[in-house]
C-alpha cells in the first residue's frame, strides 16, 4: 500500500511540475487598452478559452465601436494562466 502511494504522488508531482513548465514558455498576454491608429480603433482582447467573436459592437466613451477580428490568436500568460490574445479593430 505504501509502495502504491509513492507512485501515486511522485506521479502526481510529475504532472503538477508539467502545467507548470507547458506554461514558463509563454509570453505575458497583450494590455486590452483601445487604442487608436489613425484609421481606427486597436485594442487586443483576452479570453481563457480559445473562442473569439468575429465581430462585436461595444460602446467606448459614448460612441459604438464594431469591432473585428484582425489578429491571429495566440497563447500568453493572463495573471500565472494560459489564455489566448486577438487582435481586433474597430470603426
Amino acid at each position: 500500500m505504501f509502495k502504491k502511494s509513492l507512485v501515486v504522488g511522485a506521479l502526481a508531482t510529475a504532472l503538477i511540475g508539467s502545467i507548470g513548465t507547458a506554461n514558463a514558455h509563454l509570453s505575458p498576454c497583450p494590455n486590452q487598452n483601445i487604442g487608436f491608429n489613425g484609421l481606427a480603433y486597436t485594442r487586443y482582447i483576452v479570453n481563457p478559452d480559445n473562442n473569439f467573436a468575429s465581430v462585436f459592437t461595444q460602446k467606448h466613451n459614448g460612441i459604438n465601436i464594431t469591432w473585428h477580428l484582425k489578429g491571429v490568436v495566440k497563447p500568453c500568460l493572463y495573471n500565472g494562466r494560459k489564455a489566448y490574445s486577438a487582435y481586433y479593430e474597430g470603426i
